[in-house]
């Protein structure tokens, strides 16, 4: 951390500058001019910086990479690491996953599969947990959920996902551990 306040104050080099950029700032709606000087791997500043490695930019826009804030990876039909050039050519740099899908199909060793190749990936995924799964009373497939061994929360959690349990989210508690008796009846699931 010291070393990157003292190349914010400009007491030593950056380990990176972006130099001659158009930097989009979301919060102010506005394009500033400048550079952008990077230093253990975060962002010490923007303004007129020095680096010991500079790259000119030549007035490209740099912005901040946008969040897939509630993906079902399954329903692109490839793997976490298989979709990630894809979105990270659209600028997603990071997506937050339900993986319910293959939950209800494979239980705990398919989610297991979905870190694993996420991992493998050189975008920012995060997981929500399944919380229900088998989604509804006459499903018998990779059960997760009371008297099933819940499962653990996966690394990089961003706690539970949606409730897909919809004839007990509208009918009341269907042994989905009570949770679709605390949901109103008008529900749309995702």
């Amino acid at each position: 951390m010291k070393r990157i306040i003292e190349a914010a104050l400009q007491d030593r080099p950056c380990d990176l500058v972006l130099k001659n950029a158009r930097i989009v700032n979301v919060f102010t709606d506005q394009i500033l001019e400048g550079d952008i000087g990077i230093c253990g791997g975060r962002i010490a500043g923007i303004g007129s910086m020095e680096g010991k490695e500079e790259t000119d930019l030549q007035g490209r826009f740099v912005l901040p990479g946008f969040i897939d804030a509630h993906l079902h990876i399954e329903s692109s039909m490839v793997t976490p690491q298989a979709l990630s050039p894809v979105l990270l050519s659209h600028g997603v740099a990071t997506a937050v996953c339900d993986p319910h899908e293959i939950a209800n199909a494979c239980g705990l060793p398919g989610i297991r599969f979905m870190l694993d190749s996420a991992g493998l990936s050189r975008m920012d995924y995060r997981f929500t947990l399944p919380s229900s799964v088998p989604s509804c009373d006459f499903e018998v497939n990779g059960p997760l959920g009371p008297g099933h061994g819940a499962a653990p929360c996966p690394p990089k959690s961003g706690g539970a996902g949606g409730s897909h349990a919809h004839p007990g989210c509208s009918l009341g508690p269907s042994g989905n551990d009570g949770k679709a008796g605390r949901v109103p009846k008008r529900r749309s699931g995702n």
